[in-house]
């Protein structure tokens, strides 16, 4: 499973799917994106913009330490 990094974040990738973590401008951690594998590391949403599909709506946030 990649596991991949970079200034917006991480991105862990199985084979047809993905989620994508970051911190947002307020150092909190946030759920960037969880769907369908996208081509590039690069193509996932920076942690402070959310995405409308079915399965990316919710937005989920704690104190990092």
């Amino acid at each position: 499973m990649p596991i991949h990094a970079n200034d917006q974040g991480w991105v862990l990738e199985t084979r047809s799917t993905a989620y994508a973590l970051g911190l947002n401008p307020a150092g909190l951690l946030t759920h960037r994106y969880w769907g369908p594998r996208l081509p590039l590391p690069e193509d996932y949403p920076p942690p402070w913009i959310t995405t409308t599909g079915a399965i990316t709506t919710s937005i989920i946030t704690c104190k990092c330490w």
